[in-house]
């Protein structure tokens, strides 16, 4: 089906787009966090004022019959994967951030919300955000290194209404969330909680891959759970609990994620390479296993394999290659998925490119 973009919508993501690859190199030469390896992801300062921006990641996707009965049809299309201009307003101790989703054609409000460092080490986020639950999840999109994310990290890419109370004290980090669930105004509500444990005192930040980063070891080791009283169960029979754990070292990359689905856990579809979907199901154990290596500056291999924990036993291993043309944001991916099921099995091949950027600047909220 094809969408008629409103003419205000396309000029909107194409400004946003002008106006922070302006800021990038502003920010090249004033960036206090020139020395942060985490920075090399953040590469459009805010400081006071507004800021606006956005990311674009566009893929061109073939699968063949067999993988399409899982769920979707068969795909041999380009299809936009993000769409996303932001506008953030900082001042003093406090941010005001709304993003958008444009992918589908039609407007859909992501971020919207108020974040304000309360004390040194307390912070509070009301409004529509995503709960910081897994890492995999949290990661901004123009650094993920294959089309998608994991399929854990796809299951908790939402945004939902409510209120996060967040803390430090190096090396530990912590995110406590409740939000309206899935019944919306309703009696129910999601809540989730996330402990960080960082190497060094020095964490990743919201990133997938090793770009930028040191030669010495950086890791973040995180524990997390979540509980959903949305749903006719109780809360702790349709929540789950897991952990992650992220490192880079030099040219090295490497993700663990493991979580424990409770018997009440509610099923979403989870769409992969737009096809095929599938479901997280309850009382299972999905993990997934993330390698990479930086060849040079450009050049970036990763591998993949998970295991979703589904009826079918489906597994799911991928190659993908990153190459970074310049020293701006532009990335080019290419991607080799296999799906192994008790059902239908086979390939998808994708390719395609990211440009820009998610936020203006190294987020640390607390």
């Amino acid at each position: 089906m094809q969408h008629r973009w409103p003419s205000f919508v396309l000029r909107l993501v194409a400004g946003s787009l002008l106006a922070a690859s302006g800021a990038g190199n502003a920010a090249a030469q004033e960036d206090p966090f020139a020395d942060d390896p985490a920075s090399a992801y953040y590469p459009y300062a805010s400081g006071e004022g507004f800021s606006v921006g956005g990311v674009v990641r566009a893929f061109y996707g073939y699968s063949d019959d067999t993988i399409g009965t899982m769920g979707g049809d068969a795909v041999s299309s380009v299809l936009l994967e993000e769409a996303q201009p932001y506008v953030e307003y900082a001042t003093g101790n406090t941010i005001v951030r709304v993003n958008f989703e444009m992918s589908s054609g039609s407007v859909e409000l992501e971020d919207a919300y108020v974040a304000m460092q309360m004390k040194d080490w307390l912070g509070v986020k009301v409004g529509n955000f995503k709960p910081r639950v897994l890492q995999s999840a949290s990661a901004d999109p123009e650094t993920i290194v294959f089309r998608n994310r994991t399929i854990l990290g796809e299951r908790f890419d939402f945004f939902d209404e409510g209120v996060e109370v967040t803390g430090y004290e190096d090396p530990f980090r912590w995110f406590l969330a409740v939000q309206n669930g899935p019944d919306g105004t309703g009696d129910g509500y999601f809540s989730s909680a996330r402990l960080e444990w960082s190497s060094y005192e020095d964490e990743l930040g919201l990133v997938e891959g090793q770009r930028g980063a040191p030669d010495y070891l950086i890791c973040d080791v995180g524990f997390f759970g979540f509980f959903d009283s949305a749903t006719d169960s109780s809360v702790f029979d349709a929540g789950g609990f897991g952990l992650d754990l992220t490192l880079t070292m030099g040219a090295w990359y490497g993700h663990m994620e493991f979580c424990h689905l409770e018997d009440n856990f509610l099923q979403v579809p989870v769409p992969v390479h737009g096809n095929p979907v599938l479901f997280l199901e309850p009382d299972s154990n999905p993990f997934s296993m993330t390698l990479g290596r930086a060849h040079d500056e450009r050049w970036v291999g990763m591998f993949r394999w998970e295991r979703t924990g589904d009826s079918s036993d489906t597994d799911h291993l991928a190659l993908a290659v990153n190459h970074f043309p310049n020293k701006s944001s532009l990335a080019i991916i290419g991607d080799l998925s296999y799906y192994e099921s008790r059902g239908p099995s086979g390939w998808v091949y994708s390719i395609g490119m990211s440009f820009g950027a998610n936020r203006p600047s190294r987020v640390r909220e607390y």
